[in-house]
């Protein structure tokens, strides 16, 4: 198996921690009946059980046979049951917390990298999103087409603060105004600063044909730093531009630069090493 599945797999377990946790605030809430609990405890229990074969260290390995026998524990607490007391609801969400303190710190912390359920679940890569002049960073998970239309929810402060996660309940799921089988994610909602690049060493000098580009735009890097987010972004392999920011000389740069004006109403200019 690859690095990549390895990482994969575990931004799927740290996923469905995070909607196991936020589904169990919305029980103590007000009580509703959900397979959802059962859903989520099953994914981690086979992920969990399936990564320990592959764990790098004898430290992961003990961690993801916690996590199966804890998964194991809580998807025969609610077997064969819609509600269950709050105060049992409570243990599921203080425990699940500490678990996903405890993957964070094992697999993510100690190696002084970022949790990839947050950098992407599946692809690892905050994306630039604009759509009617409003851009967003954000991280993908299903697409819209997957869900119930009125089943979104937004989340504020999920997974961790500064974050918004986008769920919602796949279509046909979704009846009496409950998700039937819980509730699945759609996107989370960055921080912006999180789908800007990493500086170049020196901010004034331009290393490639993208930010020669833009040293020509904003005449410098250092200018064009502080441009961002404001005057342009990066969508895939292209930069943006948001029209009205824009001066006269600026749209004839980009124009000569082969840049194509969109039916959203942004400017976009391709550069095939631009990719966030």
């Amino acid at each position: 198996m690859t690095k990549d599945w390895y990482t994969w797999t575990i931004g799927e377990i740290e996923d469905n921690l995070n909607l196991l946790q936020a589904q169990a605030v919305d029980y103590l809430r007000e009580p509703f009946e959900c397979d959802c609990f059962l859903k989520h405890t099953s994914i981690i229990r086979g992920y969990a059980n399936e990564m320990q074969s592959f764990a790098k260290t004898d430290e992961e390995k003990e961690l993801l046979s916690r996590l199966a026998a804890w998964s194991d524990k809580w998807h025969k607490i609610f077997e064969g049951k819609k509600l269950v007391p709050k105060e049992v609801m409570q243990s599921l969400h203080d425990e699940t917390r500490d678990m996903r303190k405890g993957v964070e710190d094992q697999f993510f912390i100690k190696k002084g990298g970022e949790n990839p359920a947050l950098d992407n679940p599946r692809e690892h890569k905050h994306t630039l999103s604009c759509k009617h002049g409003k851009c967003e960073c954000v991280i993908r998970g299903h697409p819209k087409e997957h869900f119930a239309k009125e089943s979104f929810r937004r989340l504020k402060d999920q997974p961790k603060p500064g974050y918004d996660m986008i769920v919602g309940c796949p279509k046909g799921q979704f009846r009496a105004g409950k998700c039937q089988v819980g509730t699945e994610l759609h996107k989370i909602i960055a921080p912006m600063d999180k789908c800007k690049k990493d500086k170049p060493g020196n901010p004034i000098e331009a290393k490639t044909p993208a930010e020669h580009f833009l040293v020509e735009m904003f005449g410098s890097m250092e200018q064009a730093e502080k441009e961002y987010g404001i005057v342009w972004g990066v969508e895939s392999d292209k930069l943006l531009f948001y029209p009205e920011k824009l001066t006269v000389g600026q749209v004839s740069k980009i124009k000569k630069a082969g840049g194509k004006y969109g039916p959203d109403n942004f400017w976009r200019v391709k550069f095939p090493e631009v990719e966030y």
